[in-house]
């Protein structure tokens, strides 16, 4: 895995980077922007690779986000992705930032998700970071399905 040090112009604090074969992850203090590369089928063996980054870096019981910045043309396994947001409770949230909306693939609802899609990635960080801000003051549950959302969303 090669890393590198990149940034979004965001206001947030970058933590690494990493550029694997299928695409370039920056993992910030309290989320993880994802830019898979052009024609990739993301599948299991990827969802875990990425997965066993996140617990590596910010530990099992840090809270974070997964922000989607869909750039290029690419396809998620549906199965894997169901997957991904059933099991992985360290997650507070998903948001995608698409290109355009031709980038979108389907829509995916699962109970309990939070869920929302932005314009930019500045909103979506913004967001990520309420929802840390209302956990962290205990305003809401991390299981709460109370968080409303705009639209539901389009991942990894």
């Amino acid at each position: 895995m090669k890393k590198t040090k990149t940034t979004h112009n965001l206001p947030y604090t970058l933590e690494d980077t990493y550029i694997l074969p299928f695409g370039t992850f920056y993992f910030y203090e309290a989320f993880v922007v994802s830019e898979v590369d052009t024609n990739v089928v993301f599948d299991k063996s990827m969802t875990e690779l990425l997965l066993f980054l996140v617990v590596g870096h910010y530990g099992a019981q840090k809270h974070i986000g997964y922000i989607s910045h869909r750039l290029n043309n690419y396809t998620v396994n549906k199965n894997v992705l169901s997957q991904f947001l059933g099991e992985e409770q360290q997650f507070i949230g998903f948001a995608t930032v698409p290109a355009s909306k031709e980038s979108f693939w389907s829509r995916i609802k699962k109970d309990g998700t939070k869920t929302e899609q932005f314009n930019s990635l500045l909103e979506a960080a913004s967001w990520i970071t309420s929802l840390n801000i209302l956990i962290k003051h205990k305003k809401i549950k991390k299981d709460s399905k109370a968080i409303p959302c705009r639209n539901i969303a389009y991942f990894l």
